[in-house]
């Protein structure tokens, strides 16, 4: 072929070599996989695409610009993965804000159902059919431009940690914070928890939501027991069409149209008093697996019901049709709270377990210390043979002391085992136990001066800052915060000094933007937003010790 413009003559063109970004792009559905073969559910997409399995999917990811990150427990005998996604939203979008999901013993107990072209389509896309809070019965759709990571810890001495923001996704909501950790429990490699906190300000309901297993026949029991049934989620008595085709919502007489596709509800008042749910799964070849849902002390009003599952969809599309996408339904769990401009911290603790596998995790318990924000959260967890104290500051610095344990900083967990600490761990904190100083980490803040891009013929990918690293902040994370707060995270590979200034090397990965000599910015890519002001960074230290 002859380029006409140039005269150029193009004979087999090498189009990764030429260019790098198309070789990328075809990596990612290799990159974001599931140890059963299935690629990651990514708004308007399904898990039907299968690769080859690459060693990558048992490692740590964060893609900065698409807003995806997961951690793992790293293990290839027994592997557990949960990804938190905070989307763009430029179309074929679904209102996941700060959805996250979970695999374990080979199955997804925590689903995201995907993509259907079926009449359920409008339910498949909306915010109560993912893994995460409801505002006020609205869609989560505020924010095209996605939610922004403020923490990514990967887990190379104790705990697994991202933390993600989108209060903009509603337009009455000042907080929309969650935060997962992933705490071993302490016995064999591959065995985790998650500890789950969502805090939430703004409007008068909020309702945190989880899929259980979509794929599967399961049988989910509550504690306590339930006291009410329901038809739907909808209020007694009101009328409800659902839709008949793809891009029709329905009809729930103004009431938001998600809660007629949950149907046959147990509910529950609660009444600051703890919960859980044990969902199981009761067909072969995962026959006895399932996962522990522990809630905290809370008052609200509790749903178990039945949802659309897309199960044969997720299997191939030829079998998404309108005549079977409702032959299959998963459990749905709903934890609704009401109150005038609520603040609610939804905790909870996902713990996976194989057929006949007791379970390790007793007890799960907010502690409120004296220094604690009605935002901070202090967690204890018991289990067998274990107690785990997890320390987590919404905002400013946490001073608190329980239990013989003093912290200070933005992050801490502590494993205790027969009364001694045998794990610590510290972002940006500093961690005592009986009068010992355990661990000590600090932060590091300063100015973006300049992005490099090898694009650009830089020496390397990354940014000089005005701040000097030390070594031990390699290999893990820092926080770009733009002139408007918002963010993207990048993994430091180095750093090293010239004429003065740090230069930190992100590797492979390119910072995305650019910073003129007058200090403004602009994104490289779309959406090409622009920003004027200071573009500044947060490394938040992450060391931990055991004994």
């Amino acid at each position: 072929y002859i380029y006409p413009g140039t005269g150029e003559r193009i004979d087999q063109p090498d189009l990764y070599k030429n260019y790098p970004l198309l070789e990328s792009a075809a990596s990612i559905p290799e990159i974001l996989q599931y140890p059963n073969g299935r690629t990651v559910t990514i708004q308007d997409s399904n898990s039907t695409l299968q690769t080859a399995l690459s060693d990558v999917i048992y490692e740590p990811v964060l893609f900065p610009a698409a807003k995806i990150a997961r951690f793992t427990n790293r293990s290839k005998i027994d592997p557990v993965q949960s990804i938190m996604n905070c989307q763009p939203k430029y179309g074929h979008n679904h209102w996941d804000c700060l959805n996250i999901s979970l695999f374990a013993n080979g199955v997804e107990l925590l689903p995201d159902i995907g993509y259907t072209h079926t009449y359920n389509r409008r339910w498949a896309a909306s915010t109560l059919a993912h893994n995460t809070v409801t505002v006020d019965g609205q869609e989560s759709l505020r924010n095209p431009h996605g939610g922004n990571y403020i923490r990514f810890v990967p887990g190379n001495s104790f705990v697994n940690i991202v933390r993600a923001t989108d209060s903009s996704c509603y337009d009455q909501t000042s907080i929309y914070d969650r935060e997962t950790i992933m705490v071993p429990t302490g016995d064999i490699e591959s065995s985790r928890y998650v500890l789950d906190i969502f805090r939430v300000k703004g409007g008068n309901r909020h309702e945190y939501s989880l899929n259980f297993c979509a794929d599967y026949d399961t049988v989910t029991s509550m504690w306590p027991q339930h006291t009410g049934e329901e038809e739907t989620m909808l209020p007694y008595g009101v009328p409800f069409l659902k839709p008949k085709e793809e891009l029709y919502q329905g009809e729930a007489s103004g009431h938001y149209h998600g809660y007629m596709y949950v149907e046959d509800v147990k509910t529950l008042e609660l009444k600051n008093q703890p919960y859980s749910m044990v969902c199981t799964i009761t067909q072969e070849p995962h026959q006895g697996k399932g996962v522990h849902v522990y809630g905290d002390h809370t008052e609200g009003k509790l749903f178990l019901g039945k949802a659309p599952s897309l199960r044969l969809t997720r299997q191939s599309y030829i079998l998404d049709h309108n005549d079977t996408t409702d032959q299959y339904q998963m459990d749905k769990l709903v934890l609704r709270r009401e109150g005038a401009d609520l603040e609610s911290v939804f905790l909870h603790v996902f713990e996976a377990f194989e057929k006949d596998q007791p379970q390790k995790i007793y007890s799960v318990e907010r502690l409120y210390p004296i220094g604690c924000s009605s935002l901070d959260v202090v967690t204890k967890v018991t289990g067998e043979g274990f107690v785990d104290y997890v320390f987590s500051a919404y905002h400013d610095d946490l001073f608190v002391s329980i239990d013989g344990i003093d912290f200070k900083g933005q992050f801490g967990a502590l494993k205790i085992q027969h009364g001694k600490a045998v794990i610590a761990q510290a972002v940006s904190g500093k961690l005592c136990f009986k009068g010992a100083v355990l661990i000590e980490t600090k932060r590091t803040t300063g100015n973006v001066l300049s992005a490099l891009s090898k694009g650009r013929n830089d020496a390397v990918n990354g940014f000089m800052i005005d701040s000097i690293l030390s070594k031990n902040v390699n290999d893990q994370f820092m926080v770009v915060y733009h002139p408007d707060q918002t963010t993207h995270a990048y993994r430091i590979k180095g750093s090293f000094l010239e004429d003065g200034k740090t230069i930190v090397d992100l590797g492979d990965m390119e910072p995305g933007f650019i910073i003129d000599k007058n200090r403004s910015s602009k994104m490289t890519h779309f959406p090409f937003i622009q920003w004027n002001g200071s573009t500044t960074i947060i490394i938040d230290e992450n060391g931990g010790v055991s004994y």
